[in-house]
């Protein structure tokens, strides 16, 4: 089998929350380095935090993929979902979240098979649930190897996430789980294939969370009791003797492969450096069709992949995908602002204004009339005459028009004394020359010392001094102090303990208890009357209180250090 038939014939498929994909991604050139370095041939990322409006062209157009992106409408850098999919595995059909609302008009191109959900959600319910930007839809094309044609939609999620405490967000995620549920059963029914891969955010069993509660207790979360009635497990009594499973059952494909692997996770917690000793959750899922188990080639968690608190989630599955022959409409390099075609001025304006704003200078494929024209002309006359009075004014003086030049024995005075600047035959010499011994003394020489500054005037070019320095004398009565320029060591001695003793910096942070390490400082962030409050706590990642490379419990509030 050739290296071209072997890249057709196993999809790659990934998932990652990125947690940012500006923050990861910084321009084009890492953009389509960091998706090469994946090495998957559909790359679904989640938690994008990016809107239309800011999407520029490298992140949206890569070079050898076609993308496809779900913005959050309610809340800007928040959410998001996008789908990178190679040339070879075009989808024909593609759509944005799970209601419908941002469905294409041309039936052609929408992927379609709602089920029931306008009939159990209100329309406002579901502008609350898809407007968050959590879901992108691709469908694709395969070849059985009865040589027949069918359809695989894969649905990339991103669920929202919530505490058992906020009774609100965990009804808003326990309907998005329902209808994510309905749009599946209804795309199964239709005879398409389904995978749904993302950050589901909810980890299935004890074994995925790497310290869980009671085993009872952490079964009934709802959030978990939804996850296993949607994935198929061989040994449950449960799914085997349910008789609906096979219009909906999906299975995990990471424990497909690894059944029993433990301490695998995919998320930790950033702020506690939890991932330095692996406490963790695995909420990344991919869940395949159960009629396409026999196909499942592997499933690895890519946990030595670096940029977010998530770290990617990768399977082979042995499938010949037959390529659209162009991109669905939603596509982002189908989106106006990287097209290539520029609007005319004149769609931006109504009939009755358009020629009064056509004098912009804009290239336009209509004829001017005379008085357009003419206004244009104008405008193009004014602009030249402001860049000339503009380039006139931006001629900088040089530092020397601002001294004067003054006569042999003129006086300094200053708070301290006066003194005479003779010319000794010198010449006349630059005040920045004379000026310049202030770089040879120390700044403390003048801490309790303050200058009349010297009169300035325009029309002289520089200041004639006698001296290239200050005599000696001079210099003392200035400073007011002459001990200071023949001060005995000790008392610079006593001079710097005392700004040491003033200046003294930052007290070093407390060490932990348990390492005798240098402690973190911490803010509370929960309401609560320690809200804002500071603390010190063990550097080290939160982990088992049985491993010794944990964190300690070492605490203290930063007002009793």
């Amino acid at each position: 089998m050739s290296e071209i038939q072997q890249e057709l014939n196993n999809l790659k498929i990934i998932t990652w929350n990125v947690n940012g994909i500006r923050s990861l991604y910084k321009d084009a050139v890492a953009m389509k380095q960091g998706l090469d370095s994946l090495g998957g041939d559909i790359i679904c990322l989640q938690e994008t935090r990016i809107t239309r409006s800011s999407l520029d062209e490298g992140t949206a157009i890569v070079d050898g993929y076609n993308s496809y992106y779900g913005f959050p409408r309610s809340k800007s850098g928040y959410s998001g979902v996008a789908t990178y999919c190679k040339n070879a595995f075009t989808p024909f059909r593609a759509e944005e979240g799970l209601s419908g609302l941002f469905a294409s008009s041309d039936a052609m191109d929408s992927v379609g098979c709602y089920g029931s959900i306008r009939a159990e959600f209100s329309k406002m319910e579901l502008k609350e649930l898809d407007f968050e930007g959590r879901a992108v839809i691709t469908q694709h094309k395969i070849r059985m190897s009865d040589s027949e044609e069918k359809t695989l939609t894969i649905v990339n999620v991103y669920c929202p996430r919530a505490d058992l405490d906020n009774a609100k967000r965990l009804q808003v995620k326990l309907r998005f789980y329902h209808l994510l549920e309905i749009r599946t059963r209804a795309l199964l029914e239709s005879g398409s294939f389904v995978i749904i891969v993302g950050d589901i955010n909810t980890c299935h069993k004890p074994i995925d969370h790497c310290d869980p509660s009671d085993v009872e207790e952490f079964n009934k979360n709802p959030c978990r009791m939804w996850l296993s009635r949607i994935i198929y497990d061989p040994s449950s009594e449960e799914n085997t003797n349910n008789v609906n499973m096979s219009s909906f059952s999906l299975i995990d494909a990471f424990r497909f492969v690894n059944p029993e692997e433990e301490n695998a996770f995919t998320c930790w917690c950033t702020r506690l450096n939890a991932r330095s000793t692996n406490y963790g959750t695995r909420i990344d899922y991919i869940l395949i069709d159960q009629r396409l188990g026999g196909e499942i080639d592997d499933c690895v968690i890519l946990k030595d992949v670096l940029g977010s608190d998530h770290c990617p989630v990768k399977a082979v599955i042995d499938l010949k995908f037959v390529r659209a022959p162009k991109c669905p409409s939603f596509c982002t390099k189908y989106y106006q602002e990287f097209s290539g075609t520029q609007k005319k001025l004149s769609e931006f304006f109504s009939n009755e204004s358009s020629n009064q704003e056509l004098c912009m200078g804009t290239t336009l494929s209509c004829k001017y009339d005379t008085s357009v024209a003419s206004v244009k002309r104008k405008m193009l006359d004014t602009k030249v005459k402001h860049k000339r009075s503009k380039s006139d004014t931006r001629k900088q003086k040089g530092i020397t028009n601002y001294f004067q030049l003054l006569p042999s024995g003129t006086q300094i005075r200053d708070s301290c004394g006066s003194a005479d600047l003779d010319d000794q035959g010198s010449g006349n010499r630059s005040s920045l020359e004379s000026l310049s011994f202030l770089g040879e003394v120390s700044p403390d020489t003048f801490e309790s010392t303050s200058f009349e500054p010297l009169a300035v005037h325009d029309e002289q070019s520089s200041v004639d001094m006698a001296e290239e320095k200050f005599p000696t004398t001079m210099f003392n009565d200035i400073v007011g102090q002459q001990s200071f320029c023949t001060a005995a060591g000790p008392e610079k001695k006593a001079a710097s303990d005392l700004w040491r003793s003033m200046l003294t910096g930052p007290k070093p942070p407390p060490k932990c208890k348990g390492h005798r390490e240098p402690c973190v400082q911490r803010c509370v962030k929960k309401k609560g009357p320690n809200f804002g409050h500071k603390f010190w706590v063990c550097a080290r990642g939160e982990g088992r209180s049985n491993d010794p490379s944990a964190r300690c419990d070492y605490f203290l509030w930063d007002s009793k250090r």
